[in-house]
């Protein structure tokens, strides 16, 4: 118990919010965050600068790989480099790399300023294309993220409805 509440009020409590989070993620999917159409896509490319692989703390940790191309002064992420293809930059520094992102989505604020870019090109070699990136991002948002929402939905009201209230 906190804050002398009843086990009840503390349940029902939670419950809500965990149905809240489920709201809050459905309509971010539906409402906000989009990823891009194909067509925005504009390509980026120039000889690999440097690299590190960061990590923002706090909830929600996670680690990114950062990256810079010569000729552009912005700090770029890959979701194709991310976690077990972390390496594949290593010992690549001056490697002709091609990314695309898309000019109408603003820059993500992680523990920097960073624009996340689709698809990977390692000297002429497609690691990942730009159009099975957005697809995969695209199967996420419109699958599993509101399937996780539902579910937290559905839990919450469920948590909600079999607590009795105590007297």
């Amino acid at each position: 118990m906190s804050l002398g509440r009843s086990p009840s009020l503390d349940d029902r409590l939670r419950a809500g919010f965990i149905g809240g989070v489920g709201v809050a993620i459905l309509l971010t999917v539906y409402f906000g965050w989009h990823p891009p159409a194909q067509q925005a896509l504009v390509p980026v490319e120039g000889p690999l600068v440097s690299y590190d692989l960061d990590h923002v703390t706090g909830r929600g940790a996670r680690r990114f790989l950062a990256f810079s191309l010569g000729g552009h002064p912005e700090t770029f992420i890959n979701t194709g480099l991310a976690g077990k293809n972390s390496g594949r930059l290593a010992g690549k520094l001056g490697a002709r790399i091609k990314v695309f992102y898309d000019p109408g989505q603003p820059p993500l604020r992680l523990d920097r300023e960073v624009i996340q870019t689709y698809g990977l090109e390692i000297n002429d070699v497609v690691v990942e294309s730009a159009e099975d990136d957005v697809s995969s991002v695209r199967l996420y948002m419109r699958t599993a993220a509101p399937l996780v929402a539902l579910g937290m939905i559905a839990l919450g009201a469920w948590r909600f409805a079999t607590v009795r209230p105590q007297v």
